[in-house]
């Protein structure tokens, strides 16, 4: 009696345990992920393209980040932006998806009409919604994009809105 007791206790916790495993991952509690990029900046940024590349460590991510905007025309002058710079942020997985607020600094440099311009210090807070499947991410982030410009008399902050799709890997 008490061995069939014993039998059925072992079955089930082996069953238990086969039926809620997770997959195994190479590098821990390690993700890197790498994705392009493609979206719209309010005011004269315009449509954008680019990408990122970051590791999430426990939640918490570090990585760069590099857009280049292709502007609005405004007579025959021509407004362009390159944006390059960090993110820092926490990631919150439930299931497949990913939600991660992260703000992003770093250099912006505006041209026009192929002039070079002057380069300036952005921060950009935000979030990221990332949908993971095997290797695969699908994202979208948004984020209000504060540009200081300028220095002294001249000086100012100029404020935009961003949004981006994103696709890439995780590994």
């Amino acid at each position: 009696m008490k061995t069939s007791a014993f039998l059925f206790a072992s079955a089930a916790a082996a069953l238990f345990t086969l039926s809620t495993t997770r997959p195994a991952h190479a590098l821990g509690p390690i993700d890197l992920e790498i994705a392009g990029k493609a979206g719209y900046g309010s005011e004269d940024l315009g449509f954008g393209f680019g990408g990122r590349a970051g590791v999430s460590i426990f939640g918490l991510y570090g990585g760069l980040n590099l857009v280049d905007y292709l502007g609005k025309s405004q007579g025959s002058v021509t407004v362009h932006s390159l944006e390059f710079g960090g993110e820092v942020g926490f990631g919150i997985k439930i299931s497949f998806l990913t939600i991660r607020p992260q703000l992003g600094f770093g250099d912006i440099t505006a041209s026009a009409s192929g002039v070079p311009g002057a380069s300036s210090f952005y921060l950009e807070p935000g979030g990221l919604l990332q949908f993971s499947f095997g290797h695969l991410i699908f994202g979208v982030d948004a984020g209000c994009l504060i540009v200081t410009s300028g220095e002294g008399a001249s000086s100012g902050v100029s404020e935009a809105f961003t949004m981006h799709g994103q696709v890439g890997v995780r590994f």
